[in-house]
C-alpha cells in the first residue's frame, strides 16, 4: 500500500522516512518505555491526590480536566527543549548543521516521530489505568464535530509548543549550562499550560493568562473538545493559535541564527 510513497512524495519523503526512523527507534527499548508509562501514572496520581484532598469538592471536575488535557498534551508534546540544548551547549550542533536541509524542520519531524508517534503509543498503557479509574467521572459533552473541530488545534498546538522548546533550547548559546534555562522552560510550562492547576481557576485570578502562547496549546483544545466554546469564541481562539504559531515560529528561527551566528564569531 505504502510502497509507492516514495514516488508520490518525491524529495518530501525525507521527512515521512525521518518521523517514522525515530518513532521505531524510541519503541525499540521496552524497558524504558514501561518505566515511562510508570512515571506518567504516578505523576498524574500524585496530581489527583493533592486536589482530593484539598478540595474533595471539585474531585471530578479535575479527573475529568486532568484525563483529557494530558491526552491532548501527549498529543502536543515535543522533547526539543532537552535534546536540541544538550547538543548545543556540547557544541555537537555543527554536525547537524552539515546535514543537507532545513534544521527547523529536520527537528520538527524528528519529534513527531519521537513524541507524538512514539511517547504517545508508550503511554497509552497509563491513560488506559487511568481511564479505568477516572470513567465515572468522564461525563463530559464530547461530540464527533467538537473532536473534529480539535483537530487544527492539535496541529496548531504542537506547532506552537515546538517553537516555544526551539526558543528555550536556543537561549543555551548564551549561557554557561543549559540545565537552568530547561528547569525554568518545564516550571513556567507546568504553570501556564494548566498541567499542575486548572487554567480556568489561573484565569479567575489574572483573565489575560488565557491569551498566552501555553493556553493555546491544551487550555483551548480541551474546552473545543467539550463543547464550552461556542462557534464565534472558537474561530476567534484558532486565529490567535495561528498568530502564535506564525510569531513564535518566526521567533524560533531568528533566535536560533542570532545564538549560531553570536557562538561562530569565538569558533564554535
Amino acid at each position: 500500500m505504502f510502497t509507492n510513497l516514495p514516488q508520490l512524495l518525491g524529495r518530501h519523503y525525507k521527512w515521512l522516512y525521518i518521523v517514522d526512523f525515530y518513532r521505531r527507534r524510541e519503541l525499540t527499548y521496552i524497558a524504558n518505555n514501561i518505566l515511562w508509562s510508570i512515571s506518567l501514572m504516578c505523576h498524574l496520581g500524585s496530581i489527583i491526590f493533592v486536589y482530593f484532598f484539598a478540595n474533595p469538592s471539585i474531585f471530578g471536575e479535575v479527573i475529568e480536566y486532568m484525563f483529557w488535557t494530558h491526552v491532548i498534551f501527549l498529543i502536543t508534546n515535543s522533547w526539543v527543549t532537552l535534546e536540541l540544548s544538550a547538543r548545543i551547549f556540547e557544541g555537537k550542533i555543527t554536525s547537524n548543521l552539515i546535514v543537507p536541509t532545513n534544521l527547523y524542520w529536520k527537528n520538527f519531524w524528528t519529534f513527531v516521530g519521537k513524541s507524538l508517534c512514539a511517547y504517545a503509543i508508550i503511554s497509552l498503557p497509563a491513560l488506559f489505568v487511568f481511564w479505568l479509574f477516572a470513567k465515572s467521572y468522564l461525563i463530559s459533552t464530547i461530540t464527533i464535530q467538537s473532536i473534529i473541530m480539535c483537530i487544527p488545534l492539535l496541529i496548531l498546538g504542537y506547532w506552537l509548543y515546538f517553537s516555544i522548546g526551539y526558543i528555550s533550547a536556543s537561549v543555551t548559546f548564551w549561557v554557561l549550562r543549559p540545565d537552568a534555562v530547561n528547569d525554568f522552560f518545564y516550571v513556567i510550562r507546568n504553570l501556564f499550560r494548566g498541567d499542575l492547576i486548572q487554567l480556568s481557576r489561573l484565569a479567575s485570578i489574572y483573565p489575560l493568562v488565557i491569551w498566552q502562547p501555553f493556553a493555546f496549546v491544551g487550555y483551548h483544545t480541551y474546552n473545543t473538545l467539550l463543547n464550552k466554546y461556542s462557534t464565534q469564541d472558537y474561530l476567534i481562539f484558532l486565529c490567535g493559535s495561528i498568530f502564535w504559531a506564525i510569531i513564535l515560529f518566526l521567533l524560533a528561527r531568528i533566535i536560533f541564527k542570532m545564538g549560531l551566528k553570536k557562538n561562530e564569531a569565538v569558533g564554535l
